[in-house]
């Protein structure tokens, strides 16, 4: 009797240890809910007046969600091989969204073959690089982050792994594509964001540019129209020159 009784306390005893040590395991191994990131979303911008209207590809069609995600991702020097250098650092602002160099510089400081070409009204070309053999801003973008520019073939999925690693990023991957950073949907979104980079078609644009000149260069100003003038500047906006936030 004395010895069923011992035995049924140790077996009690064990169960409730065993249920203690599961609880603390569950415990350890449940994450807190992610804190959800709310990137900066802007209006879509009005396509230039006088142009025929932008292509958009059917597959990727623009909203305001993707292009804020791929303005993220433009800004984000993680894409590269050695987060050393983002799509931005080839097309600066103040250099007319090229690098001002003769030849671009690629990571590791490697000399590129030719020099960047301007975003100003990329979405209204038909074909990409210098001697058009890209048919879409997405193809484009993707080949030169895999080649000289980003220095990213060989690298791809320790790349988009970096970007699968933000929070932020799966969050509005998971919006706006339904699925996880992936070769093909990160560089749909910065197509879109660059299909957004038009020229302004108020006159207050002529200011705005007017900043982006040394002085030096604004004897040059007064031998365009106005109204050409107007369509081959954008309004400078403080996202362009600065980048926005990051997931």
């Amino acid at each position: 009797m004395i010895r069923t009784t011992l035995q049924k306390a140790i077996l009690s005893c064990f169960a409730i240890f065993s249920l203690t040590l599961a609880l603390s395991f569950s415990a350890c191994e449940s994450k807190p809910p992610e804190e959800v990131f709310l990137p900066d979303i802007e209006p879509l911008p009005t396509g230039l007046k006088k142009y025929e209207a932008m292509v958009t590809p059917a597959n990727n069609p623009t909203t305001a969600e993707k292009v804020a995600l791929g303005r993220q991702l433009f800004f984000d020097p993680r894409l590269s091989v050695d987060q050393s250098k983002s799509c931005a650092a080839c097309h600066l602002c103040e250099k007319g969204l090229t690098d001002g160099l003769p030849k671009a510089i690629g990571p590791g400081n490697k000399v590129l073959a030719r020099s960047s070409p301007t975003l100003w009204n990329i979405g209204y070309h038909k074909e990409f690089y210098w001697d058009g053999r890209s048919a879409s801003l997405e193809a484009q973008a993707k080949a030169a982050w895999a080649g000289g520019n980003m220095g990213a073939k060989d690298h791809e999925s320790e790349i988009i792994g970096r970007i699968n690693s933000s929070a932020g990023y799966r969050q509005q991957f998971q919006k706006v594509f339904a699925a996880p950073p992936s070769t093909d949907n990160v560089f749909q979104a910065i197509a879109a964001y660059e299909r957004t980079i038009i020229a302004g078609n108020d006159e207050t644009a002529v200011e705005h540019v007017i900043e982006c000149f040394e002085e030096r260069e604004l004897v040059a100003l007064p031998f365009f129209a106005d109204e050409d003038l107007i369509e081959v500047c954008h309004l400078v906006r403080s996202k362009i020159v600065h980048g926005p936030r990051t997931g």
